[in-house]
């Protein structure tokens, strides 16, 4: 699942994890693997993890700016 998250695509996820020995074998377990809803719910999870993550980064971030402007 973790694999997934480097860029979203789920055949190259397949593939980086060394499941199928083709592009195309990793393509069709990747679907099939797609389909199952553990995983679909595991990466919805992840999903949402991780675009927490990011909001709260960018309002550290923005948090930051307005310090470092504050203090000029």
């Amino acid at each position: 699942m973790l694999e997934y998250l480097v860029d979203l695509n789920l055949r190259a996820a397949t593939a980086r994890a060394g499941l199928g020995k083709t592009p195309a074998s990793a393509g069709v377990i990747a679907r099939k693997m797609r389909d199952k809803p553990a995983v679909a719910e595991a990466i919805a999870k992840l999903m949402q993890e991780r675009h927490g993550l990011q909001a709260s980064r960018i309002v550290s971030e923005i948090g930051a700016l307005r310090t470092a402007n504050n203090q000029r």
